[in-house]
């Protein structure tokens, strides 16, 4: 027997056979459907996401390309959305605790206080304009 065969594939195994081959070994479960609803809310969430980091990137290139690389300037132009996406990142636990993704609840919890204690914590409530590492802190 082919070692990709599972108890329902005796002889040599089919497409879809080997396509299902890790939901036939023993301890794992078939993966939950998503809701068609969620999926799509996913989709937008994930794109949304995108657009705005990708927003953030051409403001630092631009104020790049103005300033003659001078990186001191780039928070100026890009904290406030920085911090605003950052925190935005609070859904990725909700998504979590709603099971919406696979990610545990916990780590997921622990990378965004993270981030959140860095935007909020550091560069937000103790204002500090010499401090030149704040854009290297994030991006």
């Amino acid at each position: 027997m082919n070692d990709l065969a599972c108890s329902s594939c005796l002889n040599e195994p089919t497409d879809a056979c080997v396509d299902s081959f890790f939901l036939h070994q023993p301890g794992k479960r078939a993966p939950k459907p998503i809701h068609p609803v969620v999926n799509a809310y996913l989709i937008v969430y994930n794109w949304a996401s995108f657009a705005a980091w990708f927003y953030v990137l051409f403001q630092t290139v631009n104020v790049l390309l103005a300033t003659g690389n001078d990186y001191t300037k780039v928070y100026d132009v890009v904290g406030d959305h920085l911090v605003w996406i950052q925190t935005a990142a609070l859904l990725e636990v909700l998504h979590s605790l709603l099971g919406f993704v696979k990610s545990p609840v916990g780590t997921t919890a622990m990378q965004v206080a993270s981030r959140l204690l860095l935007v909020w914590g550091i560069c937000t409530l103790i204002p500090v304009p010499e401090v030149q590492f704040k854009l290297s802190l994030h991006v």
